[in-house]
């Protein structure tokens, strides 16, 4: 995985996997500003990138009714961590961009918080919302919901003990 600052330096439609106009290509960076604008101070703007598995044999791609279910993986994702009192806590609000193997995108929004169970998973999802996009149209309407989660969640300032019981997890 790649990490870039701005959706800018990405190719998105090759990442994507996905045939995007360029309205849609600037669509997506203006969204992902409406994302930036959620961070709290000193949290810097960031995305992962990575590109889907691409099955070939010997040189030449296998058709689509050939192809195995490949496994999901990240196109692109950002997380929004928010600072805490507690230096061994953790809050964040993640956004994440899924292959799903079969030629769809998962938008993905999530509440991520700190492990207090007696077995550490370091984190746990304590909300998740998720659209699935087929194309373009549904990609943006999918970021667009996605954002609007996220921004409820992080204007909701719930901390992370909140989160945790609302989850039904361990407390700190």
């Amino acid at each position: 995985m790649e990490r870039v600052s701005d959706l800018t330096e990405v190719d998105l439609p090759a990442v994507l996997a996905l045939d995007l106009t360029e309205a849609a290509v600037a669509e997506l960076v203006e969204i992902s500003h409406h994302l930036d604008q959620l961070r709290a101070a000193g949290d810097e703007p960031g995305w992962a990138v990575g590109t889907p598995p691409l099955p070939v044999i010997t040189g030449h791609p296998i058709p689509r009714h050939m192809m195995p279910k490949i496994p999901e993986s990240v196109a692109l994702g950002t997380v929004l961590d928010q600072p805490l009192d507690h230096p061994n806590d953790l809050l964040e609000y993640a956004l994440d961009i899924w292959h799903d193997g079969e030629g769809a995108l998962l938008v993905t929004a999530a509440v991520e918080v700190g492990c207090f169970c007696a077995q550490s998973h370091e984190s746990h999802p304590a909300a998740e919302s998720a659209w699935t996009a087929s194309g373009e149209s549904d990609l943006l309407t999918a970021l667009d919901q996605a954002v609007d989660e996220l921004a409820g969640w992080v204007k909701a300032a719930v901390g992370p003990d909140e989160w945790r019981r609302r989850a039904d997890l361990p407390a700190r």
